[in-house]
């Protein structure tokens, strides 16, 4: 089964504490990439999600993006007298000697961080941490569904496109043969033109010359062995986009040889049909994980 690098997972936890809002979104990459938007104070959870990406997400950009809305306090604050007292002394001081009449204010006090302290309720912390990865399990679970209905899209979208390689690449052997057909008739043809006498024998063995260096069985036998195995890659059980992107390049240079090698408008025809058919193959497994 083949599974799209796009996707979306969205989930809603609730608990006593708090709610989880988890919504994931992935596109194409080389790699697996995930970047994470976690509440201030949670970010410690980053390498226990990160597990949960590796396993179940192999290549792809990831944005993940968490939000929380707290139903009990996960920091307690307090004061350190000690160091209020020490900066309501300096402002005092500041008040005296610059002969400043305004009143100390607590939005000037609230500029020093310092002077609150923050003590943690270690049972919300731990309720909401496991809020949050269970949410972001949830819409992982998600995001592999949509992929793989993606997948879905993808793999129908390929197997017609490989069918119509192969119904082209029949047709080019089928033709095949008659290439010294075509050379023989060219080059009788032109000696007519040129109203000369010409040699039958000779005119064969031109003909025999320019077919064996035209001559594409190789190409069409090793065009035939890569659609074998795109379609049985396309059937694995593991998706593989980067095999089926180097098979769709093989594919795609087997046809460039082809093109050169023929003049023969009846092959060079369907090489041109079948690198617009694989240009749109090679385009679709960029998506592919």
């Amino acid at each position: 089964m083949i599974y799209s690098m796009t996707g979306f997972g969205k989930n809603i936890l609730t608990n006593d504490y708090c709610t989880v809002k988890t919504e994931i979104k992935s596109v194409n990459s080389k790699f697996l990439d995930v970047r994470f938007r976690l509440p201030r104070g949670f970010n410690f959870l980053e390498i226990e999600l990160m597990k949960i990406f590796k396993k179940s997400i192999i290549r792809g950009k990831v944005d993940v993006n968490v939000e929380v809305q707290f139903k009990k306090a996960v920091k307690i604050p307090k004061i350190n007298h000690d160091t209020l007292n020490l900066y309501l002394a300096v402002l005092r001081e500041i008040q005296m000697e610059s002969e400043v009449l305004d009143d100390i204010r607590i939005d000037h006090l609230i500029h020093f961080e310092d002077i609150l302290e923050f003590s943690a309720d270690t049972e919300a912390e731990e309720k909401i941490g496991t809020q949050i990865v269970d949410s972001v399990k949830k819409a992982v679970d998600e995001l592999i569904l949509m992929r793989g209905n993606e997948g879905e899209n993808l793999y129908k979208d390929l197997i017609l496109r490989i069918e119509n390689l192969e119904s082209g690449l029949k047709h080019i052997n089928d033709v095949k043969d008659k290439v010294f057909d075509y050379w023989y008739e060219k080059f009788r043809k032109r000696m007519e033109s040129l109203d000369v006498d010409f040699d039958k024998d000779r005119i064969t063995q031109e003909a025999g010359f320019y077919a064996e260096k035209s001559d594409i069985t190789e190409e069409v036998v090793r065009i035939d062995s890569h659609l074998k195995l795109f379609r049985k890659t396309l059937e694995e059980e593991n998706s593989n986009g980067k095999k089926l992107d180097f098979i769709s390049q093989e594919l795609h240079r087997e046809y460039n040889t082809i093109g050169s090698k023929s003049n023969f408008s009846e092959i060079t025809d369907y090489v041109i049909s079948a690198k617009t058919e694989i240009d749109k193959i090679r385009e679709q497994v960029q998506n592919i994980v």
